[in-house]
C-alpha cells in the first residue's frame, strides 16, 4: 500500500499487506485496512508514516469485503461477501 503527497509524483510512503487489499477507510488519524485471508489492520496515521495500531482476524466467516470507521473513530464496522456486517 503506498502513500503520495498531492504536491509530489513520487510516494512517500509504503506497507506491506499480508494480502490484496479489498478496502480501506480513513476517519480523521485512523485508517482500517481490509485485506485478502480475513486481516484486519488498524492504522495510526497521525506522523508522516503510519504506523499499526491493530492487527486482527474479521470476526466474520467469509471473505470481508468491505471496511468502515467510525465517525467518532473509537471502532470500525466489516461487511462480507455473505452479506452479513461485524462491529
Amino acid at each position: 500500500l503506498n502513500f503520495w503527497d498531492a504536491r509530489s509524483p513520487n510516494p512517500v510512503g509504503s506497507i506491506d499487506l499480508p494480502g490484496k487489499c479489498y478496502d480501506l477507510d480513513v476517519r480523521g488519524n485512523v485508517m482500517a485496512v481490509a485485506t485478502q485471508g480475513r486481516h484486519l489492520m488498524i492504522y495510526d496515521v497521525t506522523s508522516g508514516q503510519p504506523r499499526e495500531h491493530i492487527r486482527k482476524q474479521s470476526p466474520l466467516k467469509h471473505q470481508t469485503r468491505c471496511v468502515s470507521c467510525f465517525p467518532d473513530q473509537t471502532g470500525f464496522a466489516v461487511g462480507s461477501i455473505e452479506g452479513r456486517v461485524g462491529i
